[in-house]
């Protein structure tokens, strides 16, 4: 029902054991029938260990998450893009400071550089900021790349609040904006 009722959703798996926690086998199959049903619909994987278990989507991961889903010698453009010819769907490589790779075709990656931060910063959070920023673009209309611009933006201004899992209000991405894009 929940599935019927939204534009999208975001399946966050940070479970590293199997079959352990909601996003186990059942579900994955489940929302698996359901993106066949509805290949409209924006289905965002983020998972930590089980980014090789889905085979439809938007899959977000780090490098080491990317890596791990193929060949460990082979580059991470490569693994993004062979997961790219599985879903159809962009793949998303966040990367830190240095922003977010976006695999847009099976044979096409682009780097989307991040927005330095001067002074202290705190990551815990980074990552899930990231997939918020980018998740809300894509259901406005926003490309895959637009969207990794709005997720680097949004990363940008969490990771300065220090002990907080942080959040970016709608005047604090326009301030952030105007300051790294004069």
């Amino acid at each position: 029902r929940l599935f019927q009722e939204t534009d999208g959703i975001i399946v966050l798996d940070q479970i590293n054991e199997t079959n352990w926690g909601v996003i186990n086998e059942g579900v994955r199959n489940t929302l698996g029938q359901l993106c066949k049903m509805h290949p409209e619909k924006l289905v965002f994987v983020d998972s930590r260990k089980h980014l090789h278990e889905f085979s439809y989507g938007v899959l977000k991961g780090n490098e080491a998450e990317l890596r791990a889903t193929g060949n460990e010698k082979c580059c991470l453009e490569d693994s993004m893009q062979r997961i790219h010819e599985i879903t159809g769907r962009p793949v998303y490589c966040t990367r830190g400071e240095d922003g977010i790779l976006v695999s847009t075709s099976h044979s096409e990656t682009v780097q989307v550089p991040g927005f330095g931060v001067a002074g202290p910063v705190d990551i815990v959070g980074a990552g899930d900021s990231a997939t918020s920023g980018i998740v809300a673009s894509l259901l406005v209309g926003a490309d895959a790349i637009e969207a990794a611009i709005v997720g680097n933006l949004v990363a940008s201004v969490t990771v300065q609040k220090i002990g907080i899992t942080g959040t970016a209000t709608p005047d604090e991405l326009v301030a952030r904006y105007q300051e790294v894009i004069p």
